[in-house]
């Protein structure tokens, strides 16, 4: 078994009319001096990554945004999300509002029932004054 590779067909293969004179020529347009122009359009900028960057250039954003080709999308909102955004303002308003009002309406009870508690001592300190009073007025008709 031979491991030598053959090579294929060649210039003058054993194929008829297969030479070197039948293959036509590679045909190119005359040479000419590249503009500077030109060299820019053909100019191609390097790959620029936001997440690898190995040799640790600073690479400025407006190139950094460019890559990622998010200029050149189109943004289209929704009308679902308007509303969407309208409807969670208007739900987080309402809740606010009734908080607000739970708030007020615990602050009156609170203040309502301290004002309670302040009469109840008052009424407790009066009644202390008074007998307080008559006891001493007892005492006092009883020394003389």
């Amino acid at each position: 078994v031979s491991t030598q590779s053959t090579g294929g067909l060649r210039g003058g293969g054993s194929l008829p009319g297969n030479t070197l004179r039948s293959v036509p020529p590679v045909l190119h347009s005359p040479t000419r001096k590249v503009t500077v122009k030109e060299q820019q359009e053909w100019k191609i900028p390097p790959c620029i990554s936001n997440w690898k960057n190995p040799r640790g250039y600073t690479i400025p954003l407006d190139k950094r945004l460019a890559a990622d080709g998010r200029g050149l999308q189109d943004n289209t909102i929704s009308d679902n999300f308007a509303k969407l955004a309208e409807a969670l303002f208007i739900a987080d308003r309402k809740a606010r509002e009734a908080v607000d009002m739970r708030a007020n309406i615990e602050k009156a009870m609170a203040a309502k029932e301290k004002e309670e508690q302040e009469q109840k001592l008052r009424l407790i300190a009066q009644r202390a004054r008074e007998e307080r009073s008559g006891i001493i007025r007892e005492i006092r008709m009883m020394l003389r």
